[in-house]
């Protein structure tokens, strides 16, 4: 698959919030949904400590705690790309789908990953038709931050800490509530980078806007359906 489909989101909002949002992350492991809460509680905790070690404010702890623990819920997220790619990632843990689509019309094409009891599928849309194969890497997982990226992310607010400031924000994006983490230069200069993170009460990213580009959510339901997880063609 490309690599829009297996990274969709990869942003860094701005110099002091190296956020890096990793929609597909390959990682084996249980498929067993508690082995999901599991690991969801588990990263939580985890990022939770990470920031409270470097000395991060509350706020930004429960924000980050959150996003780290998105791989345990279940939601339905829609994005659009700066190349007019639109990308969905559907998530009913343990099992997850993500398409990805591009062009209009007949020309349309839909890749798709999709994870199930049965195992790692890539799917393809082409000309109307539908093809799928047993995928060829590791199976995946899906989650908003890795270990490594909570992290890196971290210690990128830590050592920023006397140049940026940190909010926590709330607004509306793509119709859901969504918790944001703004940063911004304690003394604002010309084009001075912002950069902003804004997540779902799931913890899904709805926002990474920063240095690197701009990536939003046209549209999100903390749900998703069933019938989504199964394969559109049998295998080949």
């Amino acid at each position: 698959m490309r690599r829009p489909l297996r990274r969709l989101l990869l942003a860094v909002a701005g110099p002091a919030v190296a956020v890096v949002v990793a929609v597909v992350v390959i990682q084996t492991g249980s498929h067993h949904p508690s082995a999901i809460e599991k690991t969801a509680r588990t990263r939580a905790a985890q990022a939770r400590e990470v920031a409270r070690r470097a000395g991060l404010p509350v706020e930004v702890q429960d924000l980050l705690a959150r996003a780290a623990g998105a791989v345990g819920h279940r939601f339905t997220v829609t994005y659009r790309t700066g190349d007019g790619t639109t990308a969905t990632l559907i998530q009913l843990p343990p099992s997850k789908r993500v398409d990805e689509a591009s062009g209009t019309g007949a020309d349309q094409i839909v890749r798709t990953l999709i994870v199930n009891g049965d195992g790692s599928f890539s799917c393809a849309r082409r000309v109307g038709r539908w093809s799928c194969e047993r995928a060829t890497d590791a199976p995946v997982t899906v989650g908003a931050f890795t270990p490594d990226e909570i992290k890196a992310t971290v210690e990128r607010l830590s050592s920023q800490r006397d140049a940026y400031r940190f909010d926590v924000t709330h607004r509306r994006v793509a119709g859901a509530e969504a918790t944001c983490l703004v940063s911004s230069p304690r003394h604002p200069q010309p084009n001075a980078p912002t950069g902003t993170l804004c997540i779902s009460n799931e913890g899904a990213p709805l926002l990474v806007d920063g240095a690197a580009g701009r990536v939003e959510a046209t549209a999100y339901k903390p749900s998703a359906r069933a019938a989504a997880l199964e394969l559109p063609a049998p295998v080949r």
